[in-house]
């Protein structure tokens, strides 16, 4: 047989809203992973993301199989699985236990170069002219050109425009802070305002997110075309949380 892989994947708006649960795909491929699912990210709401992926000599097609069979109480429907942090893990050992080689840089690699985000034009002027206009500069961006964070009030929160796929970006508001766990209570009190008629949605947080101490995030999606109207959403979601961050914050600081 020829090479194979076995891949990992999801989309954070797949997740139920009620329960928090979040369906994975595991799948397997003879060609790129990329060719198998990121198309349809550029279909349907959200980003898919490849979690992880192993490439096999010869029975990539027996381990998706044991992995189906190991995790069959799980599903959901065909190769989706409504699956936690410990299965993940799980499903990672047998793959290497199968002998396969991890490959999930290389096939992030592949997406990039797909969806000709790792220097996408559209972000690099956005960038360039919020930092004419604003008083909060862009200071950072991912490796990959997906997100640019904007200078938060403290060390916790974060402005940020980020990529969604090629034609749309994301106009977030976010906290990962573990220094305030008030500031939850932001977010609740965020839920679904609207500016110039783009609603920010309250989303529920994906189990990266949570890994990563996540606290809470809104957004709303905006054409990547539309430069200034992206440029003034953005002022102006600062200009509506900014005064109650900074309360919230000095409130824990104090307490």
């Amino acid at each position: 047989m020829e090479n194979g892989k076995v891949y990992v994947v999801h989309n954070e708006w797949l997740q139920d809203p009620e329960t928090g649960e979040m369906p994975y795909k595991i799948g397997m491929t003879k060609n790129s992973v990329n060719e198998r699912f990121y198309g349809l990210g550029l279909k349907m709401p959200g980003e898919f993301i490849c979690d992880f992926a192993y490439e096999f000599d010869n029975n990539y097609a027996k381990v998706e199989k044991t992995l189906h069979n190991m995790l069959n109480q799980l599903n959901i429907n065909g190769e989706w699985f409504n699956i936690n942090e410990d299965a993940l893990d799980g499903i990672k050992t047998v793959c290497e236990l199968a002998g396969g080689k991890l490959i999930t840089e290389i096939i992030e690699e592949e997406i990039e170069e797909e969806t000709d985000v790792k220097i996408n034009p559209y972000l690099e002027k956005i960038v360039n002219k919020w930092n004419k206009i604003s008083d909060m500069k862009a200071v950072g961006r991912s490796p990959n050109w997906r997100s640019i964070r904007i200078a938060g009030i403290n060390t916790g929160v974060h402005y940020q425009f980020r990529i969604r796929n090629s034609k749309e970006i994301n106009v977030e508001l976010g906290c990962w802070t573990k220094m305030y766990p008030n500031i939850v209570n932001l977010f609740n009190e965020l839920d679904e305002i609207n500016i110039k008629n783009n609603t920010f949605n309250y989303l529920p947080l994906s189990n990266k997110d949570k890994k990563y101490g996540w606290k809470g995030k809104i957004r709303t999606i905006m054409p990547l075309s539309e430069i200034d109207d992206i440029i003034e959403i953005m002022k102006l979601l600062i200009e509506q949380t900014k005064e109650k961050i900074i309360k919230i914050c000095n409130e824990e600081q104090i307490s």
